[in-house]
């Protein structure tokens, strides 16, 4: 996620949370870009 927040140039940005097993998106005011994240499952 840390990533995507880098390499956006805005000073404000919606990110979209629905639960801890799915993919949040990321996103501007006027919805010109979608960043996707997903999660990933540690089994250790």
């Amino acid at each position: 996620m840390v990533d995507a927040l880098i390499s956006i140039d805005d000073d404000f940005v919606n990110i979209y949370f629905t639960n801890a097993k799915s993919p949040c998106f990321i996103r501007d005011d006027k919805n010109t870009y979608t960043y996707l994240i997903l999660p990933v499952n540690f089994i250790g």
